[in-house]
């Protein structure tokens, strides 16, 4: 065997076992603990039993989490994230109540917005989510006043073009 290719085994070798080290670690070094599709996806269905709030009329938690990776995808989730995943899909649920009813029936509207904010507020999700942000703070009290057009905005962005893959 020649220098060179010593060189390159040898080389080949310490990086394997570098990346042994660091790439399939629990923790990204900030204390975030992290698993991969299969046990973000059970978190979530752990979740769905102990879900604090009814979802609107003739809506169901999907059967896994809506976003499932490609086979050969090494995507990590954060440890929660299956959980708080239910969190965010009852927000769409109720926004898309929202969305529905804002022209036919305020007051389901603004029930259906009451709704959200429940959500946004439960402790679990004030865990992970420590404010909510000004633009959907200003969606609400815009909703609220009768002016759903960022509310329609962000459900359109978040809930039919995101992930979510609300209609």
């Amino acid at each position: 065997m020649g220098v060179r290719r010593l060189v390159v085994l040898f080389g080949v070798v310490v990086l394997s076992m570098a990346c042994t080290a660091c790439t399939w670690s629990d923790d990204g070094g900030d204390g975030t603990e992290y698993v991969d599709w299969h046990g973000s996806n059970a978190e979530y269905h752990a979740a769905i039993p102990k879900f604090p709030f009814p979802l609107p009329e003739g809506i169901d938690f999907p059967a896994d989490l809506p976003y499932n990776p490609p086979q050969d995808d090494n995507t990590l989730f954060w440890v929660g994230q299956g959980e708080l995943t239910t969190y965010l899909f009852a927000e769409c649920a109720f926004l898309s109540v929202v969305v529905a009813n804002e022209s036919v029936d305020f007051d389901a509207a603004m029930s259906a917005l009451d709704s959200v904010e429940d959500v946004n507020n439960a402790p679990f999700y004030r865990m992970y989510v420590k404010e909510i942000g000004p633009p959907f703070r200003l969606a609400i009290n815009r909703a609220r006043d009768g002016d759903f057009s960022v509310l329609n905005e962000y459900f359109q962005h978040a809930c039919v073009c995101g992930w979510m893959g609300f209609k």
